[in-house]
């Protein structure tokens, strides 16, 4: 019929409940790191030629909803338990985050960040702008009021 098909170049399967959130990093094929989080509060780092995580980061108290890396290693994830957390994936031997904040009022549901900016939403409407120097909260803003 002419429709292209994908085919399943692997599976990975680490996680025991549902993944909701998924991002990776690296400069090519060589040197890519997927990260993934999941209803078991775990956060997993992977490469392509391993079946089993490099790396297990363990901090979150509840589903990990929301991920987001950079390239140099450095990502941030968002929770149902209301924090952010930022890892230095590349540090294989931290199994603890950076840095963790409660930073919302209401389970966190999508991140974005870029140089030292990040921007966290959550469940209750809520979107915060934060300076990740300092994790300091500069603005907020309740949507729809």
């Amino acid at each position: 019929r002419g429709e292209d098909r994908g085919v399943l170049a692997k599976q990975y399967s680490g996680h025991k409940l549902p993944v909701y959130s998924l991002d990776c990093f690296g400069a090519g094929a060589d040197d890519l790191t997927i990260l993934s989080g999941s209803s078991d509060k775990w956060i997993k780092a992977w490469t392509p030629d391993r079946m089993d995580p490099l790396v297990v980061l363990k901090g979150h108290t509840k589903t990990v909803t929301t991920l987001q890396a950079s390239q140099n290693g450095v990502a941030i994830f968002g929770s149902k338990d209301k924090t952010l957390a930022q890892w230095d994936v590349r540090a294989s031997s931290t199994i603890r985050p950076v840095y963790r904040n409660i930073s919302h009022n209401a389970e966190i549901t999508s991140l974005q960040f870029q140089d030292n900016k990040l921007v966290s939403g959550s469940s209750d409407g809520v979107v915060r702008i934060w300076d990740l120097r300092r994790w300091q909260m500069l603005n907020e803003h309740v949507m729809g009021s």
